[in-house]
Parts: C-alpha cells; structure tokens; sequence
C-alpha cells in the first residue's frame, strides 16, 4: 500500500479514539505514506462538512455542494483508502458519499462508521455518543481497530470483498456500557403553556400533546428517542428513567444491523444502505422509525433560531467584529436586543461546561453588537421586485419580517399604532433591562432598507385592510403582538389603583406615568412571571 486517507475529528474523546485508530494504522503499515485529513476549522468546510463533529452545520445539503468537493479533490497515489467516522447523521452521509466517490475513483476503501446504515440508533441516548469522555473510551481497543482494518485491507487487495467490521463488537470495545432513557413528565415543574419549548421543538407532530388531559408526552408509538425536550427544558420537568441498553440493543437493533451487513457484503464494497433521500425528509432506523433529518453543534440546536453560534464566536475570538455582527444577523435582526433578554438555552447545551463552563454565548453577542458602529456598515444593495408589502405592528416579528422582505426586494412599509417602533420589545421590557439605545440601534439598522414607518396609526381605526390593497399593497402581515393583559376574574379589578402589569409597563415606557406614582404606598404585585417581576421593581422606582 502506497497511501492511506483517514478522515476524522479531532474534538474530545473523538479525537483521541481517531489518533489510537491512527497510530494503529500506522504501526501496522510501517513505511507507507499517512494522509490524515482534520476538522481543523470545520466552519470553513460548511459548503461540503467534510467531517461534522463539531461543525457547525444545521442543513446539510447532499449530493451537490459533495459532488462540487469530489469533483476538486486531489487524486490520490495507491490503491487504499481508510475512512472512520463516528455516530451522527451528517458524518453518516458523508461516510456514505465520499465512500462511494472514492470507489469510483478506482480506491479500495476500507472504512466504519459507528451508526452506518441506520444513520441513528433511537435505542441509545445521544450523550451516548455527545458526551463521552477521553477516560471512558478503550484506546487499545481503537488501535487495535486500525490494525483490524490494515489486515482487512491486505485481504482485500488479494481477492477479498470488502467488509464492514460487526458494529456490536466495534461499540464494546470503544464505548462502556450506556443505559437507555425513558422519559416523564413531571407535572408539578412543568410551566405549559407558558413555556412551549418541549412542544415546539419536538421533531414528531403530536408525540408530545400537554394540551390534553391527560397529557401526551413522548407517546411510545411516535418518540424517536432523541431526547432532545429532556435537554432542553429549562424547567427541569422532564426526567428520565434509565433502564440497560444491551438488552433493548441486542434484540431490537442487531438484527436489523446484521441484515444490513449482509447486503454490503454482497455488494462487494462501501456504499449507501438506505436509498438516496431529500435532504429534508426523515431517515429511518433499523426499527422503521423516522430519525432526525438534521443535526448541528449542540448549542445551535439549542438556539430556538439556530444561530451560527460556532461561526460568530470564533469570529469574535479572532477579532473580526464586523464579520461577527453581520453573521448574526443574517438570521437574527435584533441582536443587541436579544442578547440582553435571550434566556441563552445555548448556553446550558454547551459542551465546554464538561471541562470547566460553558462559552459565554449571549455575552459574546452582546459585545460584538455593542461594539460594532452601524453607521460604518455598507447597506445591502438590493434589486427591488416593484412589489409592496404592509405590515402591521412593529415588535420583533414586523421588524423582522421587514427586514427579510426588503433583503428580497419588496418595497416594505411598516404601521405602528403607537407613537414609538419596537413594539412590546420598546413598551414591554423596562429600560433598565433594555436602554432605549439599544432598542433603537437595532431598528435603526432595519429600517437602513429603506423600509417605510407610518407610526400613530392603528389599522381599524385610521386605516382599513381594504384601503391597504386599494393603495397597491399586495400581501399584508398581521403582527399586532400580544399587548393585551388577562384580567382577573375578581371583585375590585376595576378599581383605580389596581393596575394590570402590560399597561403599567406600556405607560412607564411611553411617559404617561408620574414619576411619584407610588411615593410612599405600599404596592401587591400578584403573580410571579417576568410581567410581575419588571412591575414589582418598576413600582420601586416610582416611590
């Protein structure tokens, strides 16, 4: 053998089974020429995600962007091609693709992917594979591997067909014993319908319902086992109930596995075992269930936005503010606002807290958005359609909209009843959360589109919807927000002094309120969410 091609990551317990699968290889070889390929600065490979692992990749789009990077790809001198790829999806396509691309190119490729075939097994639990840890993982066993698969290699130049190793004894030998999870819902902590996290990111429609009673959570039929509401909700109220993964393993997951084996086998070489997929549709495991058709860097799946988090911190480490600011951007217009109100969930899936904490993420937003001058910033010049498009309210969802609708060329014109833009993200939050300032950077920067503001008119009142279409306007979004409070249905809420907390903090925005209001009374404030907290301390700084 002339030349050996192994790809791998070179992150956190992956990065040490790579090099002991690496050094195997090599003392197995000897003489023979080593090209190691890295995830150095993976971002930079976005285009084709060459490896994965912590790569911050949300859509993974396959084959053509692949195809771009086969067609670019150096040729390689010798007959032999090693590739190792560990568990998850994207690195699953990419065993699949650049396997069959190498064998086109005439290579004898020998390689494993931990989850190959089946893309994720739903019997074991992601930290599985996420959170391993250097001191978990049997070294010995992985060089052992990279000698395994230079033997396989000589009996493949001599005649053998090639060979994918047993997946089973592979998972013994670089992974302890991990336990499956079944997930609960503990009711008491859960805080539905106020937060919906669980709810909206849930791959599977109608797996978790708490709308009913009683709820439907993780319901068996549908759960794909990807455990990601258990690592999301901020509540701590869904728990789960560890039970042993051999057995759930062994009799459900390998046969399927074997099944699959064989056929590779047949074939005489690596390749795909599922038929070629869209991008966006679901894979599917051993069991028929469907998979997630997408993953990222745990803190972008985090993000309810997923935001290039990896891309802006390292950007922003690198001292590129202004390349930070308009990558965040690209997805989130309102970044100085958010980084001061984000409850950052990024942060809690940081895998760096492993080692000592995690990345201060909404911190670092926060800097690059303050220390960025927009007024140096060149505006996008954008072909304009010739279309119009009215949008009524200006909160974070009408900016937003307005925005992304003149980065695509319509002529925007925003309406806003009250006298200010912003919306509750101006007359909700307090300014001692939020200055004024930095509410009006942010839009300031939208409205730098030439988008139109029309502000003290109320659509109804001043204006109908039919007068909007009469005057040219093609499409109108409705994005009036939720300023309305919920009364309680109690003796004495039409009192004088009871004050209802979203029309207190409206006033108090807007200067309607007396700055003495509650000098020297003393001040209930019912209820216990962020409303009745920014009352409670709002009526401390009115006396």
């Amino acid at each position: 053998m002339k030349s050996i091609v192994i790809y791998f990551s070179q992150t956190g317990s992956t990065k040490k089974v790579a090099e002991a699968i690496y050094s195997g290889i090599k003392s197995a070889t000897g003489q023979c020429e080593i090209t190691a390929l890295r995830d150095a600065d993976a971002r930079r490979l976005v285009e084709f995600d060459l490896i994965g692992l912590g790569c911050p990749v949300f859509e993974f789009k396959t084959p053509a962007n692949f195809k771009a990077f086969i067609e670019s790809m150096p040729i390689l001198e010798g007959k032999h091609c090693f590739l190792f790829a560990t568990h998850g999806l994207d690195r699953g396509m990419i065993f699949r693709d650049m396997g069959e691309a190498l064998l086109q190119k005439g290579l004898i490729v020998i390689g494993y992917h931990s989850c190959y075939g089946e893309v994720r097994m739903p019997s074991i639990p992601r930290p599985y594979f996420t959170d391993g840890h250097p001191d978990s993982v049997d070294l010995k066993g992985a060089a052992d591997f990279g000698k395994e698969m230079v033997e396989r290699s000589l009996r493949i130049s001599q005649g053998e067909k090639g060979l994918i190793p047993d997946i089973l004894s592979m998972k013994e030998r670089l992974f302890p014993p991990e336990p499956s999870v079944e997930l609960k819902l503990n009711k008491e902590k859960c805080r539905y319908p106020i937060c919906r996290l669980c709810v909206d990111h849930c791959p599977v429609e109608g797996c978790i319902d708490l709308s009913q009673d009683p709820v439907v959570f993780a319901k068996k039929e549908k759960c794909l086992n990807c455990y990601f509401c258990w690592k999301i909700c901020p509540n701590g109220a869904i728990e789960a109930d560890w039970e042993p993964l051999a057995k759930a393993f062994i009799e459900i997951e390998l046969p399927g596995a074997l099944k699959l084996l064989e056929r590779a086998e047949a074939r005489g070489y690596f390749r795909r075992l599922v038929d070629k997929v869209d991008v966006d549709a679901p894979w599917y495991t051993f069991c028929d269930r469907p998979a997630l058709h997408i993953e990222a860097a745990p803190c972008m799946l985090a993000c309810p936005i997923h935001m290039d988090i990896p891309g802006y911190v390292s950007l922003a480490a690198e001292g590129k503010l202004k390349e930070a600011y308009q990558l965040i951007r690209r997805i989130n217009p309102l970044p100085a606002v958010c980084s001061r109100v984000c409850y950052h969930p990024c942060e809690d899936a940081c895998k760096r807290h492993y080692l000592d904490q995690p990345v201060a993420i909404a911190s670092l937003r926060r800097f690059v958005s303050d220390q960025v001058d927009i007024e140096r910033l060149e505006v996008p010049q954008v072909s304009k359609n010739g279309r119009r498009v009215a949008i009524i309210g200006s909160g974070p969802c009408g900016l937003a909209a307005a925005h992304d609708l003149a980065l695509l060329g319509y002529e925007v014109t925003i309406f806003e009843a009250l006298p200010e833009l912003g919306g509750m993200m101006r007359v909700g939050i307090p300014e001692y959360r939020v200055s004024r300032e930095v509410v009006q950077k942010d839009i300031e920067e939208i409205l730098r589109m030439g988008i139109e503001v029309k502000v003290n008119t109320r659509i109804g009142r001043d204006l109908t919807l039919n007068q909007l279409r009469q005057q040219g306007y093609e499409a109108i979004l409705l994005a009036t927000g939720a300023h309305l409070s919920r009364p309680l249905d109690i003796e004495g809420m039409n009192f004088d002094q009871v004050f209802q907390g979203v029309y207190l903090l409206r006033d108090m925005a807007l200067g309607e309120i007396l700055d003495n209001l509650f000098d020297r009374k003393r001040v209930v404030v019912i209820g216990g969410g962020n409303v009745a907290i920014d009352a409670a301390r709002t009526a401390l700084r009115l006396g």
